[in-house]
């Protein structure tokens, strides 16, 4: 976690967490396969500043995640999050 919210945070500060459990963390959720347990390969990176999450979408979509060469085959695709619409 430490390795994601060092290469996100360059652009701009991620929120910190307000929740007892992790209070003070970067608030970073990655997503898990429900039956496997393994990564599924996406999450939430919440920023302070709603320009520094707009920002996120020129800057990293695209590009490699990580330094140079440390994983050659990613490529990230990163949109703003929307919640489900609960009423349809």
């Amino acid at each position: 976690m430490h390795e994601i919210a060092e290469f996100f945070g360059g652009i701009g500060p991620i929120k910190k967490s307000k929740k007892s459990h992790n209070q003070g963390e970067p608030t970073i959720h990655l997503y898990k396969d429900k039956r496997t347990g393994q990564p599924k390969g996406d999450g939430t990176i919440s920023y302070e500043e709603p320009s520094t999450a707009r920002a996120a979408i020129d800057w990293f979509s695209g590009k490699p995640f990580g330094p140079p060469g440390a994983y050659p085959t990613s490529s990230l695709t990163v949109t703003i999050a929307t919640r489900p619409d609960r009423h349809t």
